[in-house]
């Protein structure tokens, strides 16, 4: 029996000042890996980069976290499934009043935003903060991709 697998990898980065995402992949598991796309921060309508620390993919592979730490925000893209290429979705963000973006009052729950894991079934996205000390959770929409804040747990 034989098995066909791709693979793909994600590098968030940020390289004098611009934050950015970096994907790359191999049709097969025996073809080797190529380069695939940069995103950058404020490259287009792509924002939330800024400072990019940690990336994860949903278990459909159908969409990709990546969050911008000295932007306190999350980046949600939306990953083609056969070619590995990446469309901007949506930003998650602190505001400079403390609240998150779309209107949700608060504390500074994604200051510092560093981590960020899918839950199991996809059903969730969660990102932890590290100038915050906080865990924020979010419900995931698994056609679109778009997040909705739940809760924010502080240290």
């Amino acid at each position: 029996m034989t098995h066909s697998k791709r693979l793909f990898v994600l590098i968030a980065a940020t390289w004098l000042g611009a934050g950015f995402l970096q994907a790359a992949g191999a049709p097969t598991a025996s073809t080797y890996l190529r380069f695939l796309e940069v995103e950058r921060n404020g490259t287009g309508e792509v924002s939330g980069l800024n400072g990019a620390a940690g990336v994860a993919v949903s278990p459909d592979g159908r969409h990709v976290y990546a969050t911008g730490e000295l932007e306190d925000a999350l980046a949600v893209f939306e990953r083609d499934s056969a070619s590995g290429a990446l469309t901007f979705v949506e930003e998650q963000k602190d505001v400079l009043d403390g609240s998150l973006a779309g209107g949700d009052a608060g504390l500074r729950r994604l200051n510092g935003a560093h981590g960020v894991v899918v839950s199991p079934d996809g059903a969730q996205v969660y990102v932890t903060s590290k100038t915050g000390d906080a865990l924020t959770v979010f419900s995931r929409d698994v056609a679109t991709g778009a997040l909705t804040f739940v809760q924010t747990k502080y240290d």
